[in-house]
C-alpha cells in the first residue's frame, strides 16, 4: 500500500507545530516579564509568599499525559481499522478488473479521512476522561 497520502498532513502538522511553539514562546516571554515585574512590586521582606497569582495559570496538567496519547493513537489505530473494513468490503470486487488509479486515490482518501476522525476522537474520549477525572 502506497502511503503517500500521510505526506502532506504531516508537513501541514509539523508546520503548525513549529508555529504553535513560535507564537507560545514570544507570549510566555510577556508572561514571564510581567511575572518578574509583579515580583519586584511585592514588599521586600524576608519572606517570599507561596502563591504568586498567574505564576502556574498556563501550564498543562501532566498527569494526564499518557491518558492523551493513549488515547490518540488507540483512535488512530481504530480509524486505520475501519478504513480497511472499508475498503476491504466495498472495493475489493472492483480491483478484480484491474488496476483503477482513481479507485487507488479514494481509498488513499478512506485511510486518511478515518485515521484523522479516530485520531480526533481519542483526543475528545480524553479530554471527557479528563474531565470526569478532575472533578472526583
Amino acid at each position: 500500500m502506497n502511503m503517500d497520502f500521510l505526506v502532506g498532513p504531516i508537513i501541514v502538522g509539523t508546520l503548525c507545530y513549529f508555529f504553535y511553539k513560535i507564537l507560545q514562546l514570544y507570549a510566555c516571554r510577556r508572561e514571564r516579564i510581567m511575572l518578574i515585574e509583579k515580583i519586584e512590586s511585592l514588599p521586600k521582606s524576608g519572606d517570599m509568599p507561596s502563591e504568586i497569582p498567574g505564576v502556574n495559570s498556563g501550564s498543562s496538567d501532566s498527569r494526564f499525559v499518557s491518558l492523551r496519547w493513549g488515547a490518540i493513537i488507540c483512535g488512530l489505530g481504530l480509524g486505520l481499522l475501519a478504513a480497511y473494513l472499508i475498503s476491504y468490503i466495498n472495493v475489493e470486487s472492483m480491483y478484480a478488473n484491474g488496476y483503477n488509479r482513481i479507485l487507488n486515490d479514494a481509498i488513499e482518501v478512506v485511510y486518511a479521512a478515518c485515521s484523522l476522525l479516530g485520531g480526533g476522537l481519542g483526543l475528545l474520549t480524553a479530554f471527557f476522561v479528563e474531565i470526569r477525572l478532575r472533578k472526583q
